[in-house]
């Protein structure tokens, strides 16, 4: 089975889970957005933020903690003068800390899918008509049935390959598959059909994100480089056929009618390339631009105690930080990395300041 972040059947968010029950002292600003961090004198001393139209700077009394996830912690980092100083000067952003590895690193984990129509009834059977509204209700009135399963109903890490260390490939099953529409959306498949999932857990490719420019408003560049390593895409073939022979085996080869995506007909690793490279998504898993590293990495953008590197007052706590993907699904991993820095945080805060 897989595990998921709910309760109740519905989604649980860290900001359900954490801030249904905030402390009076906590306030929180919604429709802000984050335009810099300031930074005087090697120390964050607050943020700008743009709110209902009005531009104000919030000043922190202790320090600033960067939370904003792999895309965005990086670009605002660059907005605020703190990354690689030839590209913060190409914008004509004042360098306040030159940190390299800010943007860099970028890791995704790429995955494409094993679609097959079967005979059994599937979630598929479940979309629409009056068997979709019985499910709703469901929802609704038990928080139980269809609606409140994860992407996912069952799950393996595997080898595709002897001698390696770890597993390097995820299959997830899920019972119930999708089409791509002609406008390029998504759209449950109107036959009962299957899905395997199957994702690359140590990609070797590296991408970025950087600065489209000092405009707080222009989106960044992300190059994901996702299948950038030849042999990341010849991994997910190999894994697509693994995933084949699942599907082949006696306790559910009965129920399978035939393959949909990519097609039998595509019978080796060298053969399924193309399709690898056609399909490929990313699992909104990015990690890595703000690494966590020792003193001496020219790349870490944090060190052990999630502090920037040269400036006082300022953390990162997001799977920016992470050095290389794990193995899996981020959500809990970054959940932990929230603990985890909360205490490292207080405890900087409350060290006595020395005469």
């Amino acid at each position: 089975t897989i595990q998921l972040s709910q309760r109740g059947g519905l989604r649980c968010s860290t900001a359900h889970g954490y801030l249904t029950k905030k402390p009076a002292t906590l306030e929180i600003l919604l429709e802000a957005q984050v335009l810099k961090i300031e930074v005087d004198g090697g120390r964050a001393t607050g943020v700008t933020i743009r709110r209902g139209g009005e531009v104000r700077t919030l000043t922190a009394k202790a320090g600033v903690v960067l939370s904003a996830g792999a895309l965005n912690t990086p670009r605002l980092l660059m907005l605020s003068g703190i990354g690689p100083a030839e590209e913060l000067r190409e914008h004509g952003i004042a360098v306040q800390r030159d940190l390299p590895g800010v943007g860099a690193n970028l890791q995704e984990h790429p995955g494409c899918h094993l679609v097959n129509a079967v005979s059994a009834h599937t979630l598929n059977n479940e979309s629409s008509g009056f068997a979709g509204f019985k499910q709703l209700l469901s929802l609704l009135f038990t928080r139980s049935g269809a609606l409140t399963t994860g992407i996912g109903h069952a799950q393996a890490f595997v080898r595709s390959r002897e001698g390696l260390p770890a597993p390097n490939l995820q299959l997830a099953f899920s019972a119930f598959a999708f089409d791509v529409t002609e406008k390029g959306n998504l759209a449950l498949r109107p036959e009962s059909s299957v899905t395997t999932f199957i994702a690359l857990m140590r990609p070797q490719s590296r991408g970025r994100v950087s600065l489209r420019s000092a405009d707080a408003d222009a989106a960044p560049l992300i190059q994901y480089q996702l299948l950038g390593n030849e042999d990341d895409a010849l991994q997910l073939a190999e894994g697509l056929l693994m995933a084949r022979s699942i599907m082949q085996q006696p306790a559910i080869a009965g129920d399978v009618t035939t393959e949909i995506r990519p097609g039998p007909q595509l019978a080796t690793p060298e053969a399924l390339l193309p399709y690898v490279r056609a399909a490929t998504i990313p699992m909104y898993h990015p990690v890595g631009t703000a690494k966590m590293g020792a003193a001496e990495d020219p790349q870490a953008v944090v060190g052990p105690d999630c502090a920037v590197r040269g400036l006082e007052g300022l953390w990162v706590v997001d799977a920016s930080i992470m050095p290389t993907i794990p193995q899996g699904n981020t959500n809990a991993t970054a959940i932990m990395i929230g603990e985890r820095a909360s205490d490292l945080v207080l405890a900087a805060v409350r060290q006595p300041v020395m005469a």
